[in-house]
């Protein structure tokens, strides 16, 4: 009775945690494609034919940095303030049913 109650809400969960570890996961990869954006060759090779543009290109890389930062952090914050504000009264059942 009680592992069918603890099926069910994991089940709910995650169907309701998949657009965050979706968004979490694609940030995760915009993250890497930026921080590796300076040691292609593609740039490389233009930084030799068109330094000047790329040289300012390559300027705002820490700017982009600080974004996907902010947003991997946002991200992260508000699914553990989301997940502990709505299962928080799953979490009193529990604690209630190992106690009993």
């Amino acid at each position: 009775m009680f592992s069918n109650l603890i099926l069910r809400n994991s089940r709910r969960s995650r169907k309701e945690n998949g657009l965050f570890f979706s968004s979490l996961v694609i940030s995760i990869v915009a993250f890497y494609m930026i921080l590796s954006i300076s040691t292609q060759d593609v740039m490389l090779f233009l930084q030799k034919m068109e330094s000047d543009a790329v040289n300012k290109l390559l300027l705002l890389i820490p700017a982009f940095y600080g974004m996907t930062l902010g947003i991997l952090f946002f991200l992260i914050y508000f699914a553990c303030k989301y997940q502990l504000e709505r299962r928080r009264h799953e979490f009193g059942v529990y604690l209630m049913l190992g106690d009993a």
